[in-house]
């Protein structure tokens, strides 16, 4: 299996790209480290944020309703199962009841949930509405009837990137080894433009034509679902 690059490397990596990190050194400076570090960081942010990534998917998450509770604070009834890198957006969601039958739920914007009058009727719920705030809070439409007991939502969340800089770089950086590339050029486009180094022109132009290309491709490919694949069979003649 090819190799699995901590943060502290993929840094290491970009800084020589820019020659502020010489083969020949032992170590990289540490301001330098530390600021290619905090890029890095703001990089993988941004780039969860633009789309779907399988890897920031954790378990999913079951909270269980309350008859007559209408809004639920998501990461406190969730509690120990809640992910540990909060909640960037709702994948999907499902409604269970006490027999384990499952019913997807629609994830209704913040216009379609405005839009209903009677916000409080009660009644087996069909959405949600997951607002986007730092710290999420559901609200279920209709509300559960009251004294209502034994159903459950299941979640399928995205969570945020984890941060590289806080840990020195040391632990690996969540992404799958297909990303290393992308991240080592995308990183180097950065500290490239004068944040440590500034190349020149055509160098710059180059990293970040390496960057998009190498991201495009994982995109395409890597990051998806994989299903069964038409299954091939030598031709007979019937």
């Amino acid at each position: 299996m090819s190799q699995t690059f901590t943060a502290k490397q993929i840094c290491e990596k970009a800084l020589r790209k820019i020659g502020a990190f010489s083969i020949n050194d032992s170590a990289a400076d540490n301001e330098e480290l530390a600021e290619a570090l905090s890029w890095l960081d703001l990089i993988a942010a941004e780039q969860a944020g633009s789309t779907s990534c399988f890897w920031l998917v954790p378990s999913t998450a079951s909270m269980t309703l309350t008859g007559g509770t209408a809004s639920y604070d998501i990461e406190t009834i969730l509690g120990t199962n809640s992910p540990t890198d909060g909640i960037q957006f709702p994948v999907s969601a499902t409604l269970k009841d006490s027999n384990g039958n499952e019913t997807p739920l629609k994830i209704t914007t913040r216009t379609e949930y405005e839009e209903i009058i009677d916000k409080d009727q009660e009644g087996i719920p069909d959405r949600i509405y997951i607002d986007r705030l730092q710290t999420p809070t559901l609200k279920t439409f209709p509300v559960l009837t009251t004294g209502t007991t034994g159903y459950t939502i299941e979640l399928v969340l995205q969570t945020f990137t984890d941060t590289f800089h806080g840990t020195n770089g040391a632990q690996v950086t969540g992404y799958r080894q297909p990303w290393q590339l992308w991240m080592i050029y995308a990183l180097t486009d950065v500290l490239g433009d004068g944040t440590i180094r500034r190349v020149p022109a055509s160098e710059a132009k180059m990293y970040a034509a390496k960057a998009e290309k190498y991201e495009g491709r994982v995109l395409a490919f890597e990051n998806r679902q994989f299903a069964n694949t038409t299954q091939r069979t030598a031709f007979r003649d019937f």
